[in-house]
């Protein structure tokens, strides 16, 4: 099950990853991770956690994610990102605005 928090005050604190939520609360967030059934979900956060979709493998949420945040950095000055949460929980910064796009395989 997908945990994501909505600040980043409140992300950094014991989830094991504050650099993941480090800067601007503006900056929008999307967040890959694994559901109870065994699919990958992409969930926007900031925006009251809002599932944007369901996928078969990793590789494809994350390229989701990737393609909306790379539309979201567009118009948003605070820019966009993504990252994946593990099967235990833990989370990684996948791409940031401002990042190769599209990113290599």
């Amino acid at each position: 099950m997908i945990a994501v928090g909505t600040s980043d005050a409140g992300a950094a604190g014991g989830d094991g990853c504050g650099q993941c939520m480090e800067g601007s609360l503006a900056r929008m967030r999307y967040v890959v991770g694994p559901d109870d059934a065994g699919a990958w979900q992409v969930w926007q956060i900031n925006s009251a956690d809002k599932a944007l979709g369901s996928y078969t493998t990793r590789a494809e949420a994350v390229r989701a994610a990737v393609d909306t945040a790379h539309a979201a950095g567009e118009s948003n000055p605070d820019g966009a990102q993504v990252l994946v949460q593990s099967r235990i929980g833990q989370f990684r910064i996948e791409w940031t605005y401002g990042d190769a796009y599209p990113p290599r395989a």
